[in-house]
């Protein structure tokens, strides 16, 4: 039996995540088991759902400061206390941003992955649990950064040094990526730069800012269709993965999972892939 756990998009469930799985589901091996985690916050229904799909519509979080996103993190060790351990990690979206980040967080302390592989589609960027994660970007800022970042997120981020504007303009592109889509929630403060209380500022992981690889197989999945920032949101977190150990996908549609039989076929022969590579593997 192999066993894999599941992560949903922002705004919508585990059985909405289930359905948007079931071509993948139907041509995979029997042998396989899914298992499926809510988010534990209720948020408005992502768009492109249809108009009588039925809630609840959740999400792990609805914003992306550090004690948040530790919340997420410790829904997914709880599952895995629960119901693990697990073979492999499948997450869309909000939900791949969450795979990431945990996968990340075990990299950067040098821990056993708590999984052998994973597959992700279309993720938005990682952000951190840790709000000491590179807290020195932000306390080192100068005034005249500080005057830049005064009209963010309409600022010139060019007028920034580069650790800075690496952490500062992805975390803005995440966002404003995320409000183009409607993966945000309308309340998500964005002013927050200029806080005498730096502990909630999200902490956006580009590639750049960490040394730390994810060290396990990984699938990497997009939509043709897909808006462009989310396409390069998901190339970017490609990056915190080995080339020599990982896979790039595209599938026909938009910002999704593979549905199309051939696009699914073509998933399903990377997560085979990937878990015989993972065989490989010692840590």
């Amino acid at each position: 039996m192999v066993k894999i756990l599941c992560l949903h998009g922002y705004g919508t469930s585990a059985r909405i995540m289930e359905s948007q799985l079931q071509t993948i589901r139907s041509m995979a091996d029997p042998e396989w088991e899914f298992v499926f985690v809510d988010g534990e916050v209720e948020c408005k229904k992502a768009p492109g759902l249809g108009t009588f799909t039925s809630g609840p519509f959740l999400c792990y979080s609805d914003d992306f400061a550090p004690s948040n996103t530790r919340h997420s993190h410790d829904l997914i060790t709880s599952m895995i206390e629960d119901e693990g351990p697990f073979d492999g990690v499948i997450g869309f979206s909000q939900g791949g941003s969450l795979t990431m980040s945990y996968l990340l967080e075990h990299a950067m302390a040098g821990l056993q992955p708590p999984f052998k592989w994973a597959c992700i589609f279309s993720s938005v960027i990682a952000f951190s649990p840790d709000d000491d994660f590179r807290h020195d970007l932000l306390s080192d800022l100068t005034p005249k950064e500080k005057k830049t970042l005064s009209t963010y997120p309409d600022c010139d981020f060019s007028a920034l040094r580069k650790p800075q504007r690496q952490l500062i303009e992805t975390t803005a592109k995440a966002f404003a990526t995320a409000k183009q889509g409607g993966f945000i929630a309308a309340h998500t403060n964005e002013n927050f730069w200029l806080e005498d209380d730096l502990s909630q500022v999200p902490r956006a992981i580009h590639p750049s800012l960490t040394s730390a690889k994810i060290p396990i197989p990984t699938v990497h999945v997009t939509g043709k269709k897909d808006s462009k920032g989310m396409v390069e949101l998901s190339k970017l977190m490609a990056g915190h993965c080995d080339e020599r150990c990982r896979q790039v996908l595209t599938h026909a549609g938009g910002h999704d999972v593979s549905r199309q039989r051939d696009d699914a076929k073509k998933a399903i022969r990377a997560m085979e892939w990937a878990h015989r590579e993972s065989a490989q593997q010692f840590w």
